[in-house]
């Protein structure tokens, strides 16, 4: 008997960083160019952007130690928002200090992150919207995951993924070739306008981010193409070249103005892409000649532009369920049928629709809570009524046994199975991803098999079987979170008595969130713990790592106070409020000074 080992395999998690040397900048094009590409310059490997240094694509660039000339500014900036948070909330100042007690603001690195699948299909349907436009993940392998998060150092074009990459572009070309009129609308000998729409596209597919020298290179090509061989083929290269090019696969976030920010067109995609996982073009922001960045009121306003766009909702609704680590389809579940019959396919699809249905309704409001995810009982799907134990539609809830996602049937059927509950699994998910408590793996040749007794609870055989002391020190934080969700069985369904026929147990204390009631409920223990600062604090962790593609560090300390300060204030936990202050801090702005 011992520890149970089921931490080691991380659900929600399919690859975590390997080593995997990164591909050279001029990956892209490396293994299959086009001829004529006016992406090749004679022997000089192609990059994102003129003059740029020698960079990874698809992750960050080496550390540098040379700092933003504008950091000393961002540093006062920051200590006069710590003296802004005291006078506004004491109380939640001191809490957001000690949860991110860092005080040294260091500049991110330099970096060329690739779009990732989602960005890519909705970049090419922004980009040809008359045209039909296959899912690149029809195509390139999976990317990637940790904790069920794309980080950019993880994303890459290789061996793996550049020739369904490649193909997918070329089908796109063939679609543009039958049908050119939609993207050229311009007779074969009017020269001037067929300019003019490829200068469009081009500077559209590429973010306006390269020089209008190299723009102006792919034009050429086109134009030389439609005399060569003709306009529908040459429609056809021009798609071809264009989204095969590191300029549109790429983005930079590498060159820097004289205050050390991103350059305007780099700042503003890296917005729109991390807000909404579109370019800017597609979300309103299309003047090229625009300062979106004026002021800090201009810079606002930018922002919220973003958020109000169906797109931003969309990538908060993606956020939520990945944090929730709801499975995309029904084939995500890991439930026996043999043991559990009743989740068929389904009902399988069911709980994922309800899920989604729940937290698309929460992120209407102009400034949605994460409140209403968390603890709002929203009509259940008609597909699930008879295992939430209801007789008709229009039945809601029972208040005393349901709360939020938490309790709904998808998020505890993606935790459990495939023959049990699984409340170490349950718990282990909400220590990491609700908590952000930190936690070893078990010490390597332990046991950590769980024996099977009929002659206690559930509860009991966990607790038997990670009492030892070698146990302890990591299951003394898992039990507990594992130990709220025991009223529900691996369908989600409510239940009073667990498999073996015993009692449930239910009443919990959460000292790991300074809370040492004893919840009587897994309601009220679920609403102790969502309203935590510890709850807050992990939420606004979750958030960074997802939206800036990254993991926190100590130097993220200044900007995650305030983020964490502004998300949680007035106990609205707003989360537009917390994605407004993200996107208009340093981490967004600023980068070190390239080595």
């Amino acid at each position: 008997m011992g520890c149970s080992g089921e931490l080691v395999a991380d659900p929600g998690s399919s690859d975590w960083d390997s080593g995997t040397p990164e591909p050279n900048a001029d990956d892209t094009v490396s293994e299959g160019p086009v001829a004529d590409d006016p992406d090749s310059t004679g022997g000089e490997a192609p990059g994102p952007s003129s003059g740029e240094p020698s960079a990874q694509p698809s992750g960050e660039a080496e550390p540098t130690s040379q700092p933003s000339a504008d950091l000393s500014e961002q540093m006062d900036t920051s200590a006069q928002l710590d003296e802004e948070r005291q006078a506004a909330d004491p109380d939640l100042a001191v809490i957001a200090a000690e949860y991110f007690p860092g005080s040294s603001l260091g500049a991110a690195p330099p970096r060329l992150t690739r779009l990732t699948q989602i960005q890519l299909d909705l970049t090419a349907q922004d980009l040809l919207p008359d045209y039909t436009i296959e899912s690149v993940s029809a195509r390139m392998p999976r990317d990637p995951q940790e904790t069920n998060y794309q980080y950019a150092a993880n994303l890459r074009i290789d061996a793996a993924n550049f020739a369904p990459y490649v193909q997918w572009a070329a089908q796109l070309g063939a679609r543009v070739q039958a049908a050119p009129e939609h993207l050229f609308p311009c007779a074969e000998t009017d020269t001037a306008c067929l300019r003019d729409h490829a200068a469009s596209f081009v500077a559209r597919a590429f973010r306006n981010v390269p020089s209008a020298a190299q723009q102006t290179r792919f034009v050429d090509f086109f134009l030389s193409s439609v005399e060569e061989v003709g306009l529908a083929e040459a429609a056809r290269d021009l798609v071809d070249v264009t989204l095969t090019s590191p300029h549109f696969i790429f983005r930079d976030e590498v060159h820097r103005d004289a205050q050390g920010r991103l350059e305007a067109a780099q700042r503003l995609q890296h917005l729109t892409y991390a807000l909404a996982d579109m370019p800017p073009n597609a979300v309103g922001l299309q003047d090229a000649a625009q300062d979106y960045f004026a002021s800090d009121s201009t810079r606002q306003q930018t922002v919220r532009q973003i958020l109000d766009s169906p797109a931003a909702r969309d990538k908060l609704a993606r956020f939520v369920l990945a944090w929730l680590e709801i499975p995309e389809d029904a084939s995500g579940f890991n439930l026996s049928p043999q043991h559990f019959p009743q989740f068929d396919a389904e009902v399988a699809a069911a709980s994922i629709e309800e899920l989604e249905a729940l937290v698309e309704a929460a992120l209407r409001d102009d400034s949605p809570s994460l409140r209403a995810v968390s603890q709002t009982n929203d009509e259940p799907a008609a597909a699930l009524a008879s295992l939430y134990g209801l007789g008709r539609r229009d039945d809601t809830l029972p208040t005393t046994e349901r709360l939020g996602v938490f309790t709904r049937a998808g998020f505890i059927a993606a935790h459990s199975g495939p023959e049990t509950t699984r409340l170490i699994k349950r718990g282990a998910y909400l220590m990491r991803k609700v908590a952000c408590l930190e936690m070893a793996l078990p010490p390597d040749g332990l046991d950590t098999t769980i024996e099977e007794r009929t002659d206690v609870s559930e509860r009991e055989r966990i607790e038997a079987a990670t009492s030892a002391n070698e146990c302890r020190g990591c299951h003394g934080l898992i039990n507990p979170f594992g130990f709220i969700l025991e009223n529900y069985d691996a369908m989600g369904r409510y239940r009073e008595r667990d498999e073996a026929g015993y009692s449930v147990y239910a009443p919990t204390a959460l000292p790991e969130i300074g809370d040492d009631t004893l919840h009587p409920t897994a309601v009220e223990a679920l609403r102790a713990l969502t309203e935590s600062a510890r709850f807050e604090q992990c939420f606004t962790r979750q958030a960074f790592r997802f939206y800036t593609q990254q993991k926190e560090t100590a130097d993220d300390d200044p900007v995650l106070r305030e983020v964490f300060f502004q998300f949680a204030r007035d106990d609205k936990q707003d989360l537009f409020a917390l994605l407004t202050s993200l996107a208009t801090s340093p981490t967004f702005d600023t980068r070190a000074e390239a080595p």
